[in-house]
């Protein structure tokens, strides 16, 4: 365990002993009975402030001061928001916020506090806990039957991964926890909801949607926290075979692409779960089985499995096709993609040969391909991609057996290194990255399917 103290310049972090007045260190037997049980089984002792109720003023900055984390690390720190509220009948009632939080969310979230109605701040206590290695660390084993895991989708703050199961009818979709690294529930479908290729999720609303290999398409809604099936849309006529998906949470749509020939992109409004609008694409822009969207929820990127391979642009909010850039020849059957719109690239994961172990990188503004990421032998057809706009990193999973997660810094173009999975541990399909936390999740279809943790390094 490390404290550290933030230098008065708010530049330099030097080593620091706690002040026992202040803060108390407790071995983690002793503490775990203050932990919200999807942290417990972490195996980190804590930092924790005793229970001390910290009133709006320099007490606040001054802890935050002495115990925030350097950039290098990760925290998780519990915090409780003491709350004056009226109720019905006008009688004063107090009421408490608990969250789960960065170092970094913890200071916003004092700050905002400084209102009439806040009249005290709990921190229960903060993990400090060194950012882990560039290296596998264990696995979320699913039960048996819960077989051929074939999409995700990940809530990082939430601590949550979501993954589709295909080859089944009806399918299912699996809930684990990526605190505790063990399945949560699992959600059976109704029969004919099969084959799920592409899911998306919107954790603030509560609602999670994965797309049925069917013609026409179906969507199926699902609850996240209670894993409960809401309902399903059925596309219209021709608009079969959903395989891509993108969300725009602010917005309230979804976009679903198809594995057709020429691939059709399909609208769906959120608040009422209907079809609202679809886009056509060019002849020869087929099969998309990847998609990415930007930060403004503005255009929709959807890669096509073709070879050589297309990149299509489309405006989400009339749903018109913009353009589209076609790659080199072998970088093709793209089949993952990630963006980072504040440098305005986007990158798309090539899977035709072993000879050509390629992430091409292309200009989002105007679609020009504009250089590539290189595998090493071995490390080709990546089914996922996950991004660190923050430090410039991305992360690729491999189609492989067993399978790799590949370290790429894209604003050098320079291969940092690459992990590969345990014997057995074959087929990503899924790839996530907790940014604050320092870990990369890997959806593997196997029987029954896995879900492998790394750190970041």
């Amino acid at each position: 365990m490390s404290y550290y103290q933030l230098s008065p310049d708010n530049v330099t972090w030097t080593d620091v002993v706690p002040d026992p007045s202040i803060v108390v260190y407790r071995p983690w037997s002793e503490t775990v009975d203050l932990m919200d049980e999807h942290q417990r089984g972490l195996g980190f002792a804590t930092l924790e402030w005793d229970w001390a109720n910290v009133l709006m003023d320099g007490t606040v900055a001054y802890m935050l001061q002495q115990f925030c984390v350097p950039p290098a690390q990760s925290a998780v720190v519990h915090v409780r928001t003491l709350v004056d509220d009226v109720d019905s009948e006008g009688l004063r009632i107090q009421k408490h916020f608990r969250a789960i939080m960065s170092a970094v969310e913890v200071k916003e979230h004092l700050l905002r506090m400084d209102q009439d109605y806040v009249r005290g701040v709990h921190i229960d206590f903060m993990q400090v806990i060194e950012r882990p290695e560039f290296e596998r660390i264990r696995t979320a084993i699913f039960a048996t039957n819960e077989n051929n895991l074939n999409c995700g989708a990940f809530d990082m703050p939430g601590g949550y991964g979501y993954f589709g199961m295909t080859n089944m009818n009806p399918a299912r979709v699996i809930k684990v926890s990526l605190f505790d690294m063990i399945e949560v529930r699992s959600l059976l479908l109704n029969a004919g909801e099969q084959n799920l290729q592409c899911g998306v999720i919107d954790p603030d609303s509560d609602f999670g949607y994965f797309g049925c290999y069917n013609s026409p398409g179906d969507i199926v809604k699902i609850r996240l926290s209670t894993m409960a099936r809401i309902g399903v849309l059925t596309f219209n006529a021709n608009e079969d075979y959903p395989t891509s998906a993108i969300i725009d949470t602010d917005g309230g749509y979804a976009y679903f692409g198809t594995y057709t020939s020429p691939g059709r992109v399909v609208k769906v409004q959120l608040s009422d779960f209907t079809r609202v609008g679809a886009v056509t694409l060019s002849a020869g822009e087929n099969l998309l089985t990847c998609a990415a969207i930007d930060a403004d929820g503005d255009y929709g990127y959807f890669g096509c499995l073709v070879n050589p391979g297309i990149v299509v642009k489309v405006r989400l909010s009339d749903m018109v096709r913009v353009g589209a850039v076609t790659l080199e020849a072998n970088e093709g059957n793209l089949r993952s993609a990630a963006l980072d719109s504040g440098r305005n690239v986007g990158y798309f994961g090539t899977a035709v040969s072993s000879a050509v172990r390629r992430v091409v990188e292309i200009r989002l503004s105007d679609l020009v391909r504009t250089g590539v990421l290189e595998g090493a032998s071995g490390e080709w057809d990546f089914r996922g991609l996950a991004i660190d706009r923050g430090n410039g990193y991305l992360y690729g999973g491999t189609n492989g057996t067993p399978a790799d997660v590949v370290k790429w810094q894209y604003t050098t173009g320079v291969r940092v290194g690459a992990v590969e999975l345990d014997t057995g541990e074959n087929y990503i399909r899924a790839l996530g990255v907790d940014v604050d936390r320092g870990y990369i999740y890997a959806g593997l279809y196997l029987s029954p399917s896995e879900v492998v943790e790394l750190g970041v390094g």
